[in-house]
Formats: structure tokens, C-alpha cells, sequence
């Protein structure tokens, strides 16, 4: 019996690893006729070292990857770029990329002199997600990002009604993947639908969050100095306005925590039902300078360190 079911697993091993190789031959081809597509449209050349899915985690890695542009100056390196969930002919409930190690070239520096060089000499990792639930049609959408021991960012938005969204986009992609070429300056009925699609989805929600990571003070002087403002000055007169404010007392005390001590802010806003973003960009137009009105229009709400 023990034998038996010996021979079962090794089967099934073997099973695998032949579908591993073969699923990491396609993954590699397509990945090659992408950065073809993208080198003849954009001039941008982009290398890599291997490329390899994971069937059981749904994931594709793609090692040292290196981006040129088309006069051939390396632009930036990244260690790992890790796409998990995507599927180009289904609707994922999760689709996540994320960019482990990118690092600017000195070309890539010189060419952003309005950038902090904290910024600019640090290790950068983003990761960004999409969780879709198919049942209600709502969505996450949340995009996170850090300068390795400088700082970190996040922004997180709460969607509703991105069903039609989903599977717009879906046609879209498929679309694209037909081999015959459309009129570049022509929409296709598929993209007006997406369009349409995008104007109808619900923003609930969002968050955003900036927390330290050892060197954020450092930084903001920087940036400040580059901008032309006195770092000191600057906190001063931000300080005075906030006081000066009509924000509501716990909004004002969130803000002044973090200012003074420049650890971490954390601000949430929580929309009226079915705020599209034609309706948040009129409201906003129409509370023009408001401070106050604002934040009771986004429920704004402020923590900070």
C-alpha cells in the first residue's frame, strides 16, 4: 500500500514539475514578445536576468530587471519585480504587483534635480493590490510604497459598483491580445465601454498614511530646501495655520501631533453614497477654499505621531 501511494506522489511530482517548465517556457515567451511590444512603441528597452511562475502561488517572478531608454541610458535597476493573481483572460479576485529593490542610475539622478537625494540614493519597493469582490462588485485599491530607512507611503481607496469595470477591462485586454492592429487614434467600442464603466464606479473611502522610517526629517528639510523654503519657517507658518483654522478640534490636534513630532500621519476620509469622481471633482470646485466645509464633506478624520 505504502508503495502505491509512493508511486502516486512521485507521479504527481512529476507531474508538476513538467507543468512548472512548461508554464515557465510560455510565461518567458510572452514576457519577450511584451518587451518587444514596448521597445518598438516606446523606444524602451527593458532586460532581465529569469523569469519563473509559481503555479500553486499564482506568481511570476522576474529577476534584475534593467530599464534603458531609447538613447540606451540605463534609467533604474529593479531586484525582483513579483506579479501575483493576474490572469489575462479572467476577472482576478486579487491581482497584486509588487517592485522589490528599485535603485536609480546616476544618468536617472542628474536628470531630477527637484527630488531630494535621499530619495534619489535610496532603495525604493512599491506594492500595489486590487481585491475585487465578485459577489457585491466592491473593490480595494492599495498602493504602498517606502525609501528604505527614510519613509513610507501608502494610499488605500474603497470602491464600489466595479463590476461593469472588470469585465470592461477584461474585454479590453483580450482585445489587445488579437493579433490584428487597430487605429491607435481611434477608440474601440470595448474602450468607450471602460470609459463609461470608470465614470459610474463609487469612491467610498480613502486613506492615506506617511510614517518614518528613520530618516523623514531628514528628508523633508531636504525637499524644502530644494523648493525654496526654510524647513523651520516652513513648520512654523504650517503650525500657525493650522491653529488659525475652523478644522475641527481632533483634526487640528492629529495634525499638530504629527508636525511636532514627525513620526507618522495617518488622515481617513469617508465619502457620501455613490460620490463618483465627475461628482467628487464638482463638489470639491464648489467648496473651493473651505477648509471647514471640506472636512465635514469628506468626514475627515487626522491621527498623527
Amino acid at each position: 500500500m505504502m508503495k502505491k501511494v509512493l508511486l502516486v506522489l512521485g507521479a504527481v511530482l512529476v507531474g508538476y514539475g513538467a507543468m512548472q517548465q512548461v508554464a515557465n517556457h510560455n510565461i518567458q515567451t510572452k514576457l519577450e514578445q511584451q518587451l518587444v511590444n514596448i521597445q518598438k512603441q516606446s523606444g524602451i528597452n527593458i532586460s532581465y536576468q529569469d523569469v519563473g511562475v509559481d503555479l500553486l502561488s499564482d506568481t511570476v517572478n522576474i529577476h534584475n530587471l534593467v530599464v534603458d531608454d531609447k538613447e540606451h541610458n540605463t534609467m533604474f535597476s529593479i531586484n525582483k519585480l513579483t506579479l501575483i493573481g493576474y490572469e489575462p483572460n479572467k476577472i482576478s479576485e486579487l491581482t497584486r504587483l509588487k517592485l522589490t529593490g528599485l535603485t536609480y542610475s546616476q544618468y536617472a539622478k542628474s536628470l531630477l534635480p527637484e527630488v531630494a537625494s535621499l530619495l534619489k540614493d535610496s532603495r525604493l519597493n512599491f506594492d500595489i493590490s486590487l481585491a475585487y469582490d465578485s459577489l457585491n462588485g466592491d473593490s480595494t485599491l492599495v498602493a504602498k510604497a517606502n525609501a528604505e530607512q527614510v519613509v513610507s507611503w501608502e494610499l488605500g481607496v474603497a470602491l464600489s459598483n466595479t463590476t461593469p469595470l472588470m469585465e470592461s477591462s477584461l474585454l479590453v485586454r483580450e482585445q489587445q491580445a488579437e493579433p490584428f492592429a487597430k487605429n491607435e487614434n481611434e477608440l474601440t467600442s470595448d474602450e468607450k465601454q471602460l470609459i463609461e464603466a470608470i465614470s459610474r464606479v463609487y469612491i467610498n473611502a480613502l486613506h492615506f498614511k506617511v510614517k518614518n522610517l528613520g530618516a523623514m526629517s531628514e528628508f523633508l528639510t531636504q525637499q524644502l530646501k530644494i523648493n525654496q523654503y526654510d524647513d523651520k519657517t516652513f513648520l512654523v507658518r504650517t503650525k500657525q495655520w493650522v491653529e488659525q483654522s475652523e478644522l475641527k478640534q481632533e483634526v487640528k490636534a492629529g495634525l499638530m501631533r504629527f508636525l511636532n513630532g514627525q513620526q507618522m500621519l495617518n488622515i481617513t476620509m469617508t465619502l457620501p453614497e455613490q460620490t463618483t469622481l465627475e461628482s467628487l471633482s464638482h463638489n470639491l470646485t464648489m467648496l473651493n477654499h473651505d477648509v471647514s466645509a471640506f472636512s465635514e464633506y469628506v468626514q475627515l478624520q487626522v491621527t498623527g505621531q
